[in-house]
This record gives C-alpha cells, sequence and structure tokens, in this order.
C-alpha cells in the first residue's frame, strides 16, 4: 500500500482495475485522486487517504501546468516564468518532504509512517498547492493578467491573505516576479532601454514615433527619441502611483536624451569623464532598486524615496543641459525681446508697414505677405543684426468670419524655433501662453502707435487750408494717450522686467537647481505676468478697442462728423476706464499684485490726470 500511496503523493496512479487509487476527471481534465470504492476501509481511513492523496493531484496538475508553460514560454513572458519557477521551488520542497518519508519507510518499516504522520508531515504544501492552484485558475487562459498585471494579481492576493504559510508563498512568488521587475526598472532608469520583448512592462515604444525617428535628420532624432515612450495606465502596478509611473517615464526619457547628447556633443575627454561619473551613478541607482525591489516585502515609502533620488538626480543633469549647454538665458531674452514687444523699433515698423495691409479683407497669400513685412522690419531695426531673429517666424491664421482690424490682428501669431531640447522646457501650453501676451502688447503697441500717429498727422498739416480740429478732440486724444503710455510703462517695466531679472538670476551661473524648478520658474513667470497684466480684465480690452475706434475715426472722418462720431466712443472710454480703475483698487490688496501697482492707480486717477 505505501508504495501506491507514495506514487499517488508524487501524481501517479494506475489506470487499469485493481488499483488502489483512482483518478477523478471532470470533462476530460484530472481534477483529484481517491481512494477506489471497491477498497475496503474504515470511514475515518477513507477520508484521511483521500485527503492525503488529493494533495499528489494537486502536486499533479501544477506541475503539468509548469511544464505546459515551459512549452508555451515564448507566449508567457518573463514574469510567467518567474511566477512558474517560485511554483516549482515549492514543488522541489514538497518532493523533498515526500523523499524524507520514503527514507523513514525504508529505514523503520511500513509501522513507522501511518497515513496520519504521513499527512502531517506534507499538510503545509495542503494550503500552499490550494493557493497555486487558485492563481493558476486566475491566469489561465486570460491573455489580459501578464507582464506588470500578474504582478498585480499576486500583490492583491498578498495584501488580502491573513494565513501565515500562505503570505509567505506569496511573498516568494512576488519576490521571484520582482526580480524580472526590477531588471526592466534598472535597465530603464539607467540608460532608458526598454527590456521587454514581450511587451510586459507599465512603458511601451510608441511605434509611430519610433518610425518618424528612423526617417527624420539627426537633428529632430533627440526630441522624437523623447517621445519614443509612451505610460500605459493599465499596465502600471496597483502599488505604484501614478504620479510615480509619471516619474519613472521620465527617469528613461532623461537617461535617453542625456545620453544621446553626450555622445553628440561633448568632447572626448569630457565624455570620458562624464561616463566615469555616469557609471558610478548608475552602480548606485542599481543597488538601490535592488535594495527595495529585490525584498520579500515590498516597502512604498522606500521606493518612492529611491526614485525620488534618481529622479533629483536626473532632474539637476538636465538642468546643467538647459541653463548650461543649451544656453537657455538667451533664448529667455530673445522671447521676451519678440514675444513681450521688447524690440520697440522693430515692432514700430512692423506696425506701421503692414497698418495698410492689415487695414484690407485678407488674401489668401496673407501669410507669406506678413512674413515678407515682418522681414523687411528687422532689415532696418536693430532686429537685423540680432542672431536670434532668425529662429522667430511670423504665422497668420485665416480667420473664419470677416471681421474689424483688431480681430484681424488677433490671428498675428509667433514661433519660436528654439530646438531640442528647449522643447521639452517650452511646451505648447507654454508657447500659447507666451503667444497670448504677445497679442496683448501688440494690441497695446498698436494702440500706442496709432494715438501718436495722429497727432503727428494733423501737426505737420497745420496751415492755412487745413482743417480745424475742435480742442475738445486734441483732449479726448491725450487722455487716451496718457491712459496708454502709463499702463505700457508700468506692464513693461514694473512687471515684465522686474519678473525677467528674478527669473534671469535663478539661471545664473552660479545657481543650482533641477529641470522641475526651471519648469517652475518659466511657469510662475509667464502666471505672473498674466496676471499683473490683466489679461482677463475685459474693461481694459475695451479701453484698447475705444482708443483703435478714435484713431480710426479721427483719421478717417471728415471734421464735421468728428464730433458726432466721437462722443459714443469717448463715453464708452469714460466708462471703461472707471470700471477699469475700480478694478484696480481690487487688485491693490491682493497678495499677487505687483508692488508698484499702487503707483499705477495713483497715476489713473482721474483727478491727477493730465
Amino acid at each position: 500500500m505505501f508504495e501506491e500511496l507514495l506514487g499517488a503523493l508524487m501524481g501517479f496512479v494506475g489506470d487499469r482495475g485493481g488499483n488502489l487509487f483512482c483518478a477523478v476527471c471532470e470533462d476530460g481534465k484530472l481534477k483529484t485522486f481517491r481512494l477506489s470504492p471497491d477498497v475496503d476501509f474504515l470511514d475515518s481511513e477513507r477520508i484521511m487517504i483521500d485527503r492525503i492523496v488529493s494533495i499528489g493531484a494537486l502536486s499533479r496538475l501544477i506541475s503539468d501546468w509548469c511544464q505546459h508553460t515551459s512549452r508555451t514560454s515564448l507566449e508567457g513572458g518573463l514574469y510567467l516564468t518567474a511566477l512558474r519557477d517560485g511554483m516549482r521551488s515549492i514543488l522541489s520542497e514538497y518532493y523533498q518532504a515526500l523523499d524524507e518519508i520514503d527514507q523513514r519507510y525504508k529505514e523503520r518499516g511500513s509501522e513507522s509512517v501511518p497515513p496520519v504522520y504521513i499527512y502531517n508531515h506534507i499538510r503545509e504544501h495542503e494550503s500552499l498547492f490550494h493557493l497555486c492552484w487558485k492563481i493558476i485558475l486566475l491566469i489561465d487562459g486570460t491573455p489580459i493578467v501578464r507582464g506588470t498585471r500578474l504582478l498585480t494579481t499576486i500583490y492583491q492576493l498578498l495584501e488580502r491573505c491573513g494565513i501565515p504559510q500562505d503570505k509567505s508563498c506569496l511573498e516568494r512568488l512576488f519576490y521571484k516576479m520582482m526580480s524580472v521587475f526590477h531588471l526592466q526598472l534598472s535597465s530603464w532608469t539607467n540608460y532608458g532601454i526598454l527590456s521587454d520583448h514581450f511587451c510586459e512592462f507599465f512603458i511601451k515604444r510608441n511605434q509611430d514615433v519610433t518610425t518618424t525617428t528612423s526617417q527624420s535628420k539627426n537633428k529632430n532624432k533627440e526630441r522624437t527619441s523623447w517621445y519614443a515612450h509612451q505610460l500605459l495606465d493599465d499596465m502600471v502596478p496597483c502599488f505604484i502611483p501614478m504620479k510615480l509611473a509619471h516619474s519613472i517615464l521620465f527617469l528613461g526619457r532623461s537617461a535617453r536624451l542625456l545620453g544621446d547628447h553626450e555622445k553628440s556633443q561633448i568632447s572626448e575627454r569630457k565624455l570620458e569623464e562624464n561616463s566615469t561619473v555616469g557609471d558610478k551613478n548608475q552602480i548606485l541607482t542599481t543597488l538601490s532598486l535592488e535594495a527595495v525591489c529585490l525584498v520579500r516585502r515590498f516597502d512604498l515609502q522606500t521606493f518612492e524615496r529611491v526614485i525620488d533620488k534618481i529622479y533629483h538626480h536626473k532632474s539637476k543633469q538636465l538642468w546643467s543641459l538647459l541653463t548650461h549647454t543649451s544656453s537657455l538665458t538667451l533664448h529667455i531674452d530673445a522671447m521676451r525681446d519678440y514675444f513681450l514687444l521688447f524690440r520697440g523699433d522693430f515692432y514700430q515698423r512692423f506696425l506701421e508697414d503692414s497698418r495698410e495691409m492689415m487695414s484690407l479683407p485678407p488674401k489668401n497669400s496673407a501669410q507669406h505677405d506678413i512674413q515678407m513685412k515682418f522681414q523687411q522690419a528687422a532689415v532696418s531695426t536693430t532686429a537685423g543684426n540680432d542672431p536670434s531673429f532668425q529662429n522667430i517666424s511670423v504665422h497668420f491664421e485665416m480667420p473664419k468670419t470677416k471681421g474689424s482690424i483688431v480681430h484681424a490682428w488677433l490671428n498675428v501669431s509667433l514661433k519660436y524655433n528654439m530646438g531640442w531640447p528647449l522643447e521639452l522646457l517650452f511646451t505648447e501650453q507654454i508657447m500659447q501662453e507666451y503667444n497670448a501676451l504677445f497679442r496683448f502688447f501688440l494690441l497695446m503697441k498698436r494702440v500706442q502707435t496709432d494715438l501718436n500717429g495722429v497727432w503727428l498727422k494733423f501737426k505737420n498739416a497745420g496751415g492755412k487750408g487745413s482743417p480745424r480740429i475742435p480742442v475738445n478732440l486734441w483732449t479726448i486724444r491725450r487722455t487716451m494717450s496718457y491712459v496708454v503710455d502709463k499702463l505700457v510703462y508700468y506692464f513693461h517695466v514694473d512687471v515684465i522686467e522686474a519678473h525677467h531679472t528674478t527669473l534671469m538670476n535663478q539661471f545664473s551661473a552660479d545657481s543650482r537647481g533641477d529641470f522641475d524648478t526651471v519648469q517652475a520658474a518659466v511657469r510662475h513667470f509667464l502666471s505672473t505676468c498674466t496676471f499683473q497684466c490683466f489679461l482677463r480684465l475685459e474693461p481694459l480690452q475695451q479701453i484698447l478697442h475705444s482708443c483703435l475706434q478714435f484713431c480710426d475715426i479721427f483719421l478717417n472722418e471728415r471734421v464735421e462728423a468728428m464730433a458726432v462720431k466721437i462722443k459714443p466712443v469717448e463715453a464708452e472710454f469714460e466708462r471703461q476706464r472707471s470700471l477699469f480703475y475700480d478694478m484696480l483698487l481690487g487688485y491693490k490688496g491682493h497678495k499677487g499684485s505687483s508692488h508698484q501697482l499702487p503707483y499705477l492707480i495713483m497715476s489713473l486717477d482721474k483727478n491727477n490726470s493730465v
């Protein structure tokens, strides 16, 4: 009997009649082992022996599954292989226990190994096999549960488990799978290499971008390389927060960017020095990840600290690349000069040359025409000698509906070709904010230019025969010009220049920071300028539009009709001016307002206006 019982525990029973044990099948598949019905045993003994041989049946089921997945390992992937290896180690311990029982039988005889002894010797494997079989049923035949999703499944079972033996088993399986995760994570964070032949990691290669990279020029390869990988939200393990997953994506992208830049930009000697430092950092990174990943009990807080440490290091390297190697400060100066209209002489000429063209309905050639005016204005001003001007281009978007001159100018925008990796900092959203400021300041410049143009035209046309302009109209023009000049000075000197100086100080040669610091500084600069320049205050926009209407009437109407048409414009201007003034009083105590705002309010007070 012992030999047949031991064979059943090993997973083998006879397939002919007269055997002590038989296999119970369901739908042609093995379910369990039990005593043959024709064998005479006491009920208590039959229950005990059936329970013992059912453990052997489970070991057979698990062993068959391991063999099957070994034959299809190319389909299962590395995580399934790690899980299989973990289950095989559990089976190996079980077979070792059976070997001990067999040795005892050989040394002491059958009386020394009764069924109760056999069960007590292997009963800890009963719950382990049930757990392993439960895992197999969860993942078998389900292609969705693979890779890091399989890691999530084991982790969730581990979190819900309260039986010490089962928990220890799950920890072993989790450890085996985390060794695969550690290798993939280390490869990605250190070198930006995705070691994932079975598409199991939560970061995958973007095939569209990869194709573009292979077809693009070397100058664009760094940019496309950054976006060559993307995050798979549904593959992120449940124990890794989404914010942390994005940080891991950033680590690999930055590793690729820094590696590509070192190969293409740094001299051989400097490259050798940096690679030595890089090798040391990569070794430290690997050891840190190994210490936190290859443990039986995963600790999220420790894992986050390690990732944050690596993130900070990569971020500092990117900061150095942006601020020193890529001449960030020169590009920010250029953005101020052209997007925030600090090149006053250039924009003065551009507006004068483009006024007639922009006053007419746009043609199909509007983009080409305005680009030509833009280039011609640069040739005749200081912008022509500026190396940064070659990175600037003006664009005109054809309006969907016919509008006024104001609306036509609102379709004008700038593009700045700063190259990679600066595009990583100046994202599409950042450039949209810069263009919002550009359109606003361009409107201010137009108003200022037109008001001065009205004065110059009629001043130079003085003499006999020239029309006499009523004094009250000149007073209106002077009031408008005064308000606009005060606003322009406040925006450019007290807001833009002040915050630009603060921004540049953060990027000085002796300052230390990281990529997040640079990104936050640029965003803070834009948000502060947008707020303190009152871009979202409708009364200010109406004031400027009233000024433009005034200039349009002044230049295009006869003197007799001026007074009648300008009167409602003046009333609207004064109404919006009062409303704007009241709003500024509310801004005065705001936390984010400029320290110079009280002086602007004082100068705009009607009682103090010239």
